[in-house]
């Protein structure tokens, strides 16, 4: 079967076409510039998603597309990428006669309530302009009936090649001895490994065939990993072999602090409001639909996905 990935040298898209090719896939991949390449399974195409006719080379042959890419730093490129490169990329898909196209979003697009479990339901709300071209785009693909479409809404997506520094930063907070917990100890974390969201994807290719919901074309999924914050952070302590930290600062506390330093002292610090309260949040992303749906459950545990990247970032 040939497959098509877009976003193909980012984060999750370059790790989905290696697992692609070991699973005997061929791969068509869409990049913005030439890439090299060492496989005979897979072929690179330079173009862009907005361009209808670089696209009709990449679609080629294609049976499954899968939209990896998207824009994530540039505030300027959210609707040209986010919203209206899935268009141009879904249109030429029909027109190439690509049977399924597989979503990348996001889970950030949720109104996350304090406690309690966030549903495909749940309500949906764009804290910025992102997660709203994320909405737009998930909106007009709902609205389309010509192709079946899956939409995956994943956690924060981590692995040792993540653009996004933060998690590295907050494992070398714990290796500096600069780590507290805020808030409950019932927090939760909503990471999933780039392992575990690329399986997924390839769980949703392997049961193409029995995709089936009733008369309707679209359908959005969940995809997390949830964990006990402490237990995350205790399985970070043991891959860095450092003791856990017992410090424990109530939110109020620090929001309070946040607050006095953003008024007066003006002290260069990286916590925001907004990464404490994340920190603190005893909500869950349930992913029993996806579950139910594909047959599908976790094949690497955040014990190794944790180490994998320790032993990459650190000299351990």
């Amino acid at each position: 079967m040939r497959i098509g990935v877009t976003g193909g040298s980012g984060f999750v898209g370059k790790y989905l076409i290696n697992e692609l090719l070991k699973s005997q896939h061929q791969v068509n991949a869409l990049s913005r510039r030439k890439r090299k390449n060492n496989d005979s399974g897979l072929i690179w195409y330079e173009g862009d998603i907005n361009d209808e006719d670089s696209l009709s080379y990449f679609l080629k042959d294609c049976d499954v597309v899968c939209n990896c890419a998207g824009e994530i730093t540039d505030s300027k490129n959210y609707t040209r990428n986010n919203v209206n490169g899935v268009k141009v990329l879904h249109n030429a898909s029909i027109k190439s006669g690509v049977n399924l196209f597989i979503q990348l979003s996001s889970a950030g697009i949720y109104k996350v309530p304090i406690q309690g479990k966030v549903r495909e339901d749940s309500e949906i709300y764009a804290y910025d302009e992102y997660e709203r071209s994320k909405i737009n785009a998930e909106k007009w693909l709902f609205d389309q009936k010509k192709m079946n479409v899956i939409i995956l809404r994943p956690t924060t997506v981590y692995g040792a090649d993540m653009p996004n520094q933060s998690l590295k930063n907050l494992f070398s907070a714990i290796l500096n001895d600069r780590f507290f917990f805020i808030g409950s100890k019932k927090a939760v974390s909503c990471y999933i490994s780039v392992e575990n969201l690329t399986d997924a994807i390839l769980k949703v290719i392997e049961k193409r065939e029995e995709i089936n919901f009733g008369g309707t074309y679209c359908e959005a999924f969940n995809i997390s990993d949830d964990l006990n914050y402490y237990n995350f952070i205790n399985l970070a302590c043991r891959s860095l072999s450092v003791k856990p930290t017992s410090i424990r600062i109530p939110l109020r506390l620090i929001l309070f602090l946040l607050k006095l330093n953003k008024s007066s002292l003006n002290i260069n610090i990286p916590l925001t409001e907004k990464g404490a309260r994340s920190l603190a949040k005893q909500s869950t992303f349930s992913s029993k639909k996806f579950r139910t749906n594909f047959s599908w459950k976790h094949r690497f545990p955040h014990s190794e996905t944790i180490d994998n990247c320790i032993k990459e970032w650190f000299e351990i």
